[in-house]
């Protein structure tokens, strides 16, 4: 997998969202997290579409009442 592919894609995706990004690395298990600031049906799925894309399963998190969408990769 590509990791500056598939962050490319997030970045657009979070664009055409119009919502805030983030990218974390976590160094102590080698974890990047990319985080949307916002919560939606449309971006949920959209984030789910791009994830099986690049065969991502079960990496994604989610919580309304925050208002996030997190999708976790490990490099």
């Amino acid at each position: 997998m590509n990791i500056q592919s598939l962050e490319t894609e997030l970045i657009a995706l979070a664009e055409s969202h119009k919502c805030e990004y983030s990218n974390h690395l976590h160094d102590e298990d080698d974890e990047r997290c990319f985080t949307f600031l916002k919560y939606n049906v449309p971006l949920l799925a959209d984030v789910r579409m791009l994830a099986e894309k690049y065969g991502l399963d079960d990496c994604i998190e989610t919580d309304g009442s925050w208002g996030y969408v997190a999708l976790y990769v490990f490099d």
